[in-house]
């Protein structure tokens, strides 16, 4: 059985984080859910997360989904993605040239 490349497996414990919080409806201060609540781990993907401002803590461990700093976070992620994609082709189409 083939292994699913690791980023993938990262960008969907990424949405499935994010999703939690969307279902939950978590998107203030006051309307902020532990992860246990949610049935989010607090793993180094969620801490991620946190330093990027996409979750906001609030007291007693409560987090919200902080809608702006999200869409900047994923559209971060779509230019990294972008470029990325840009220079393997670039790659392939030197490599393809010199051979």
């Amino acid at each position: 059985m083939p292994v699913p490349p690791t980023g993938a497996i990262i960008a969907a414990r990424i949405r499935k984080s994010i999703d939690q919080f969307i279902k939950a409806e978590a998107w203030s201060e006051r309307s902020a859910r532990t992860p246990e609540e949610l049935g989010v781990r607090k793993s180094l993907i969620f801490q991620r997360l946190v330093n990027a401002g996409v979750f906001v803590e609030t007291s007693g461990n409560r987090y919200f989904l902080h809608r702006e700093n999200l869409n900047i976070y994923q559209n971060n992620r779509r230019k990294r993605a972008t470029i990325a994609l840009i220079v393997i082709f670039a790659i392939i189409i030197l490599y393809s040239l010199l051979s």
